[in-house]
């Protein structure tokens, strides 16, 4: 997965995610081809996110596209810590059933911020300003 050329001057990198923030303070997070998620993937680009937002609670955009799979415990970590730094996610993924599947989850977890499943990036942007402008974030 390669980051789109007209959003980002500086790009922060991982061995598995490249990211991003833009002009609108909304963190771009895009997981490279093939990549299981681990406890300490999961860990490592969590850090990744809260240096590229200055340690600020910013919504975030993250492209799951090149995720190959996941491993237990990465999951759940994830949860546990994403509302302590971010103030909404939006998951992009254009797998119909890791959708169908992730949808289910953040249905059934109840989360403590906004999260939302995406099949393109454009409408998961529209969907963070659309929180940013009610005030909800």
């Amino acid at each position: 997965m390669t980051i789109p050329s007209l959003k980002a001057s500086i790009v922060f990198e991982s061995d598995t995610m490249d990211c991003f923030r833009s002009n609108s303070n909304v963190v771009h997070a895009y997981i490279k081809d093939d990549v299981i998620a681990d406890l300490d993937m999961v860990k490592e680009n969590v850090d990744l996110v809260i240096k590229v937002s200055n340690k600020k609670r910013l919504p975030v955009m993250v492209n799951i596209n090149g995720l190959k799979g996941k491993k237990e415990g990465a999951l759940e970590y994830a949860n546990n810590v994403n509302y302590l730094h971010m103030s909404a996610i939006a998951i992009v993924s254009d797998r119909t059933l890791a959708n169908l599947i992730g949808n289910l989850y953040v249905y059934l977890n109840r989360n403590k911020i906004p999260v939302k499943i995406f099949r393109k990036s454009g409408p998961a942007i529209d969907w963070i300003e659309e929180l940013k402008a009610k005030g909800t974030i």
